[in-house]
């Protein structure tokens, strides 16, 4: 017990001296600080969601719609490599 004690000791003096001794140490509820938040300016606020959905949403779309013209042409060249007298 006595290792284990000297341990724990050693652990905090290794964070005050690395400055670190607010992990081992709480301060008082300040209402000054809080009361002098900034707050941000008034405006329009910019939301990044629709936009990352729209993204998202082409991201899916584009690929599947190239895909389904490009099949689209390929059939249609099976189809006229099919025809009888056809060379290529």
């Amino acid at each position: 017990m006595k290792n284990y004690i000297r341990f724990s000791s050693l652990f905090k003096r290794g964070l005050i001296f690395q400055n670190r001794g607010f992990a081992t140490k709480s301060t008082a509820y300040d209402p000054k600080i809080v009361n002098e938040a900034i707050n941000p300016r008034p405006g329009r606020l910019f939301k990044s969601t629709p936009l990352l959905f729209l993204l998202a949403v082409s991201m899916l779309t584009v690929p599947v719609v190239v895909t389904y013209y490009d099949n689209k042409d390929f059939e249609k060249e099976m189809e006229r490599r099919k025809q009888p007298g056809v060379t290529y």
